[in-house]
């Protein structure tokens, strides 16, 4: 059965408390942060969607190839950076480029936590 899309008010309060949830988590649930980031794996694939959450972040750029591209990347807050935390942020990103597009993210692989836990701890730098 193919699931409803939401309207309108419905897109903006998920999204809006979405914004709000990894803000809280980020400030309040360090240890959750680190852990759920551990079981993310992938890379982001540029679509831009995740900069359009709510609304166009004014840093978003798209170079001639289409790809987005933050202008204050190295600066980015730090809710750009730890997205996505979970599949919730993944509907939400959904949301807005649609089901079609896909992250580049994957969320609680267990391969992915298996393959960290027996990967040898890498050199500082």
């Amino acid at each position: 059965m193919k699931r409803k899309q939401p309207g309108w008010l419905a897109r903006t309060f998920c999204q809006a408390s979405g914004k709000l949830r990894r803000f809280v988590i980020n400030r309040l649930r360090p240890k959750y942060v680190v852990e759920a980031l551990g079981k993310r794996s992938g890379e982001c694939v540029r679509c831009g969607a995740c900069c359009r959450l709510l609304f166009k972040c004014p840093f978003l750029k798209f170079d001639k190839a289409g790809l987005a591209e933050c202008a204050i990347y190295r600066r980015r807050p730090i809710n750009c950076r730890i997205f996505p935390l979970d599949a919730r942020d993944i509907r939400e990103r959904d949301m807005v480029a649609g089901a079609a597009s896909i992250c580049g993210y994957a969320l609680n692989s267990p391969a992915v936590a298996a393959t960290k836990e027996t990967a040898p701890a890498e050199a500082a730098d």
